[in-house]
Protein backbone atom coordinates (compact mmCIF):
# COMPACT_ATOMS: atom_id res chain seq x y z
CA UNK A 1 0.00 0.00 0.00
CA UNK A 2 2.81 2.29 0.66
CA UNK A 3 3.99 1.86 -2.90
CA UNK A 4 0.56 2.75 -4.18
CA UNK A 5 0.38 5.84 -1.99
CA UNK A 6 3.88 6.88 -3.02
CA UNK A 7 2.98 6.38 -6.69
CA UNK A 8 -0.22 8.40 -6.23
CA UNK A 9 1.68 11.22 -4.51
CA UNK A 10 4.31 11.12 -7.26
CA UNK A 11 1.59 11.46 -9.92
CA UNK A 12 0.02 14.38 -8.02
CA UNK A 13 3.39 16.10 -7.73
CA UNK A 14 4.12 15.46 -11.42
CA UNK A 15 0.74 16.83 -12.47
CA UNK A 16 1.21 19.94 -10.28
CA UNK A 17 4.65 20.44 -11.80
CA UNK A 18 3.18 20.02 -15.31
CA UNK A 19 0.44 22.58 -14.56
CA UNK A 20 3.03 25.00 -13.20
CA UNK A 21 5.25 24.47 -16.27
CA UNK A 22 2.32 25.11 -18.65
CA UNK A 23 1.37 28.22 -16.69
CA UNK A 24 4.96 29.53 -16.95
CA UNK A 25 5.04 28.75 -20.69
CA UNK A 26 1.73 30.60 -21.21
CA UNK A 27 3.04 33.60 -19.25
CA UNK A 28 6.24 33.55 -21.30
CA UNK A 29 4.30 33.41 -24.59
CA UNK A 30 2.04 36.28 -23.48
CA UNK A 31 5.07 38.37 -22.51
CA UNK A 32 6.71 37.65 -25.88
CA UNK A 33 3.52 38.69 -27.69
CA UNK A 34 3.33 41.94 -25.68
CA UNK A 35 6.96 42.78 -26.46
CA UNK A 36 6.46 42.05 -30.18
CA UNK A 37 3.32 44.23 -30.27
CA UNK A 38 5.11 47.09 -28.51
CA UNK A 39 8.06 46.83 -30.91
CA UNK A 40 5.70 46.82 -33.90
CA UNK A 41 3.86 49.90 -32.57
CA UNK A 42 7.17 51.71 -32.00
CA UNK A 43 8.29 50.80 -35.52
CA UNK A 44 5.06 52.17 -36.98
CA UNK A 45 5.43 55.41 -34.99
CA UNK A 46 9.02 55.84 -36.19
CA UNK A 47 8.01 55.23 -39.81
CA UNK A 48 5.14 57.71 -39.52
CA UNK A 49 7.43 60.32 -37.97
CA UNK A 50 10.03 59.78 -40.71
CA UNK A 51 7.38 60.11 -43.44
CA UNK A 52 6.01 63.28 -41.83
CA UNK A 53 9.51 64.77 -41.64
CA UNK A 54 10.12 63.89 -45.29
CA UNK A 55 6.89 65.63 -46.27
CA UNK A 56 7.81 68.69 -44.19
CA UNK A 57 11.27 68.92 -45.77
CA UNK A 58 9.89 68.46 -49.28
CA UNK A 59 7.25 71.13 -48.69
CA UNK A 60 9.85 73.53 -47.29
CA UNK A 61 12.11 72.95 -50.31
CA UNK A 62 9.19 73.46 -52.72
CA UNK A 63 8.22 76.63 -50.88
CA UNK A 64 11.75 77.99 -51.13
CA UNK A 65 11.97 77.09 -54.83
CA UNK A 66 8.61 78.72 -55.59
CA UNK A 67 9.56 81.89 -53.71
CA UNK A 68 12.75 82.10 -55.76
CA UNK A 69 10.83 81.60 -59.00
CA UNK A 70 8.27 84.24 -57.96
CA UNK A 71 11.03 86.76 -57.26
CA UNK A 72 12.64 86.10 -60.64
CA UNK A 73 9.29 86.37 -62.45
CA UNK A 74 8.51 89.66 -60.68
CA UNK A 75 11.82 91.06 -61.88
CA UNK A 76 11.29 89.90 -65.46
CA UNK A 77 7.68 89.03 -66.41
CA UNK A 78 8.73 88.13 -69.97
CA UNK A 79 10.12 84.89 -68.56
CA UNK A 80 6.56 83.58 -68.33
CA UNK A 81 6.27 83.77 -72.10
CA UNK A 82 9.68 82.14 -72.45
CA UNK A 83 8.65 79.26 -70.17
CA UNK A 84 5.46 78.74 -72.17
CA UNK A 85 7.44 78.80 -75.39
CA UNK A 86 9.93 76.25 -74.06
CA UNK A 87 7.12 73.92 -73.03
CA UNK A 88 5.54 74.20 -76.47
CA UNK A 89 8.85 73.97 -78.31
CA UNK A 90 8.76 70.21 -78.73
CA UNK A 91 5.29 70.44 -80.31
CA UNK A 92 5.59 73.69 -82.29
CA UNK A 93 8.17 75.84 -83.92
CA UNK A 94 7.81 79.27 -82.39
CA UNK A 95 9.13 82.80 -82.73
CA UNK A 96 8.92 85.24 -79.82
CA UNK A 97 8.71 88.90 -80.76
CA UNK A 98 8.18 91.90 -78.46
CA UNK A 99 4.99 93.73 -79.40
CA UNK A 100 6.63 97.14 -79.19
CA UNK A 101 9.45 96.08 -81.50
CA UNK A 102 9.21 98.91 -84.05
CA UNK A 103 12.67 98.12 -85.35
CA UNK A 104 11.93 94.46 -85.83
CA UNK A 105 12.42 93.62 -89.50
CA UNK A 106 9.30 91.45 -89.78
CA UNK A 107 6.81 93.64 -87.90
CA UNK A 108 4.83 94.34 -91.10
CA UNK A 109 4.76 90.64 -91.90
CA UNK A 110 3.55 89.79 -88.42
CA UNK A 111 0.87 92.47 -88.53
CA UNK A 112 -0.38 91.21 -91.85
CA UNK A 113 -0.37 87.62 -90.56
CA UNK A 114 -2.54 88.49 -87.58
CA UNK A 115 -4.77 90.92 -89.50
CA UNK A 116 -5.00 88.65 -92.52
CA UNK A 117 -4.36 91.59 -94.79
CA UNK A 118 -1.62 93.29 -96.74
CA UNK A 119 1.38 94.75 -94.93
CA UNK A 120 1.02 98.45 -94.27
CA UNK A 121 3.76 101.04 -94.51
CA UNK A 122 1.64 103.73 -92.84
CA UNK A 123 3.24 104.77 -89.49
CA UNK A 124 -0.22 105.58 -88.06
CA UNK A 125 -1.12 101.88 -88.34
CA UNK A 126 1.93 100.98 -86.29
CA UNK A 127 0.79 103.32 -83.51
CA UNK A 128 -2.64 101.68 -83.48
CA UNK A 129 -1.12 98.21 -83.31
CA UNK A 130 1.03 99.25 -80.36
CA UNK A 131 -1.68 100.77 -78.16
CA UNK A 132 0.26 100.07 -74.95
CA UNK A 133 3.89 100.95 -75.71
CA UNK A 134 4.89 100.68 -72.04
CA UNK A 135 3.87 97.06 -71.81
CA UNK A 136 5.92 94.32 -73.42
CA UNK A 137 4.36 91.05 -74.38
CA UNK A 138 5.44 88.22 -76.59
CA UNK A 139 3.70 87.01 -79.67
CA UNK A 140 3.92 83.31 -80.34
CA UNK A 141 3.61 82.27 -83.94
CA UNK A 142 3.14 78.83 -85.29
CA UNK A 143 5.49 78.23 -88.15
CA UNK A 144 5.95 75.03 -89.96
Amino acid sequence: MENAEAAAQSKVIDSKAEVERRKLLADSDAQTARIAAAASADNMKLNAAANAETIRLTAAADNERLQGEAAVLKQNPMLIQKIIAERLSDKLQIIMVPTDGRNFFASDVLRSTFAGGIPSSNPDDADQDNAAPGRRQAQILKTK
